[in-house]
């Protein structure tokens, strides 16, 4: 149990992390740019330490899991983050990005018919009068950052809740290095529009490529925490 937690405070300084590296390649290259590379490294990285694995057989039954976890968690839901972040900045993006055990407890009562006992309840309150604390009484609020940031955690919680639902079958390699791939593949005609229109603008230098392979190896390292640790819940959930 110990190392449970260990997991997961390790996934959200990791997460932060990436917000502060984020805003920074955001001013040299543009946003679905950014997150195409992310995704590609990330692939790459995943397919390299499933070098020694036994390759899974996907069942066709599956498939519109995987298209969802790749579509709307990562295509979409990152995509979003992203954009959030190079809207309203790191710290505030980091701020929303703070709802998703919130959005995901809620998703999982909704579509999981999951119970919410009363410590997660008195959890979800607070969490919600931290965050309406601080954006409430901030100033110079950037609200259509915020409200992209939002839509990211919406997209991220119901792709953790509905990926439970095949969790149990397939490694969490296997589970993020296929949604990658499908986020990769989203992403390049809309990175290849975006590099059309803003190119005069982007600016490829060391700390860009050393900043997205920074996004895309802890990213990765990120992604397969965050599943095991949600993987490891439903499964503890279970027996109980």
């Amino acid at each position: 149990m110990k190392k449970s937690y260990v997991y997961l405070l390790t996934t959200f300084m990791l997460w932060g992390s990436l917000y502060v590296v984020s805003q920074f390649v955001l001013g040299k290259i543009p946003t679905f740019t950014v997150a195409m590379f992310r995704y590609l490294i990330a692939f790459i990285a995943l397919s390299l330490i499933s070098l020694k694995s036994e390759k899974e057989k996907i069942e066709k039954s599956d498939y519109k899991y995987f298209f969802i976890m790749g579509f709307i968690g990562y295509f979409i839901s990152v995509d979003c983050q992203l954009l959030g972040t190079k809207i309203a900045g790191g710290s505030m993006a980091s701020l929303i990005n703070s709802l998703n055990p919130v959005i995901i407890s809620v998703m999982a009562m909704i579509i999981l018919n999951e119970k919410l006992e009363m410590n997660k309840i008195v959890g979800i309150v607070l969490s919600l009068a931290g965050v309406y604390m601080i954006i409430g009484t901030g100033a110079n609020i950037q609200f259509l950052g915020v409200l992209i940031s939002f839509i990211a955690v919406i997209g991220w919680a119901f792709m953790s809740v509905i990926s439970r639902k095949i969790s149990n079958k397939y490694s969490v390699l296997t589970l993020t290095k296929v949604s990658m791939l499908i986020a990769t593949i989203c992403n390049i005609p809309v990175s290849f529009l975006e590099v059309q229109m803003t190119h005069p603008l982007i600016q490829v230098d060391l700390g860009a490529v050393l900043g997205l392979v920074y996004m895309g190896v802890v990213f990765c390292i990120n992604i397969i925490l965050a599943i095991a640790y949600l993987i490891y819940c439903f499964l503890k959930a279970k027996r109980e």
